[in-house]
């Protein structure tokens, strides 16, 4: 017999506000979003790694040019990134210790760090998403990516389609086609569904 519980993923709700119930860690829908949230949390380290421009170099005295606070966005920036390399590898440690092997140590290099986590989530995101704990990195992950979008002043390009979910067990009419900085991504409104820009006539 199933085993119903609560789903953990922070932002889940049914008509009456309250977690929907799954046999797994987190529903069908929570669960069909996640591959969105991953990639485009590296593709927010990515670019911050890339357009955040380098603090100028201190003076023939020493002295920095911002010498108190963030003082400048790279500083910002940089905390960011390491705060996104580290619940990412929070997440490869946590499937580690579901598999009874020794955690991985965080890999001094930090792009490493995030390459090796992101490969790690990519691959075993099913049995991530069963784990006690899921829920409070997800919850972070959801943060850092609101943090960036808020701190840079960042907006997705959101356009719906009225094209047909290809689940047949959906029958919704109404997809989203979401553009945001070096990610872009095809689901429908109701169920979450996954698609291929190559599926829908209005993005080819």
């Amino acid at each position: 017999m199933a085993n119903f519980r609560p789903c953990q993923h922070p932002d889940c709700k049914d008509v009456n506000g309250n977690p929907r119930l799954t046999d797994r860690g987190m529903c069908d829908r929570c669960y069909e979003r996640l591959p969105a949230l991953v990639e485009g949390l590296v593709a927010d380290y990515k670019w911050l790694k890339a357009a955040m421009p380098r603090p100028p170099a201190p003076d023939d005295l020493g002295r920095k040019a911002t010498p108190t606070g963030w003082g400048h966005p790279a500083a910002w920036a940089s905390a960011i990134c390491a705060d996104i390399a580290f619940w990412l590898h929070a997440a490869r440690r946590l499937l580690a210790e579901a598999e009874d092997k020794t955690p991985p140590e965080r890999p001094g290099d930090e792009r490493t760090a995030v390459a090796l986590a992101h490969r790690a989530v990519n691959s075993k995101l099913d049995q991530f998403t069963k784990l006690d704990g899921a829920g409070e990195i997800v919850a972070q992950w959801l943060l850092l990516r609101k943090r960036v979008r808020v701190a840079c002043g960042l907006a997705r390009d959101v356009t719906w389609i009225p094209q047909p979910c290809p689940n047949p067990a959906c029958g919704d009419y109404l997809v989203f086609w979401i553009k945001d900085v070096g990610f872009e991504a095809v689901r429908c409104e109701k169920c979450g569904q996954p698609m291929q820009l190559s599926e829908i006539p209005e993005a080819a």
